[in-house]
């Protein structure tokens, strides 16, 4: 298999971030302002450093298809209980499962439909939070699942959104409080995290058509508030 050397380092630097992933799923690295102190910020810095060298240990020992797989993933995926799969990628990484959402684990039997996140964010209650969070996972991993495509952070800015039921609201602080709570939840059972949506996607037009333009000011003190 012949990829062109540009593409071979893009690879890499994809590669390393979802090794990245793996490696920092069981560490809660949101940190949110009222929590901050240097001795937090010295912790997660030497998480990041103590992964950032094992995950170039890992890419250096794959070939560029398993570069393809790990980036790329399998697409849909057949396998039940998965709805992308990301395949076999060098030694020690049998593939990953990542499964929908927000509200509990999606498209598969017997689980259970929790409450939503503008429900959960209205009570104001850390705790309930957090513990909604971890309940999920608990699903979720006894699922089989590594991956949960959640918690929705974009902002209920468009009162028509059809989505708007799985953020938390049109808060900022708010909605990235929760979804600190909710993060915490779901590593501590040792399940992965993949927050959405990207930045701007708060209505589109039947899933294919959006208008994400935003001035620097407002990305930052609205949208991008919960995520950074």
């Amino acid at each position: 298999m012949t990829i062109p050397s540009s593409l071979s380092s893009y690879m890499m630097v994809f590669a390393n971030i979802i090794i990245l992933v793996l490696l920092l799923s069981s560490t809660t690295l949101a940190v949110r302002a009222p929590r901050f102190s240097a001795s937090i910020q010295a912790s997660q810095n030497q998480a990041w450093n103590a992964a950032i060298a094992k995950a170039r240990t890992h890419v250096s020992q794959l070939t560029n298809a398993q570069k393809v797989a790990l980036t790329g993933g399998v697409g849909a995926s057949t396998k039940r209980n998965c709805i992308y799969q990301i395949g076999s990628a060098g030694p020690n990484f049998p593939g990953m499962c990542l499964m929908n959402g927000p509200q509990g684990v999606g498209q598969a039997p017997k689980v259970s439909s929790f409450p939503s996140g503008s429900n959960v964010a209205q009570s104001w209650d850390r705790d309930l939070m957090y513990e909604r969070g971890r309940l999920i996972a608990e699903e979720v991993k006894g699922k089989g699942i590594h991956v949960v495509l959640g918690p929705s952070m974009n902002m209920a800015r468009a009162p028509a959104g059809g989505r708007n039921w799985e953020g938390y609201g049109g808060d900022p602080y708010l909605a990235g409080e929760v979804a600190y709570q909710t993060v915490k939840g779901h590593q501590d059972v040792g399940v992965i995290a993949c927050v959405k949506h990207v930045l701007g996607n708060e209505q589109k037009n039947f899933r294919r058509y959006s208008s994400p333009y935003l001035d620097d000011r407002t990305m930052h003190k609205i949208y991008g508030c919960p995520v950074f």
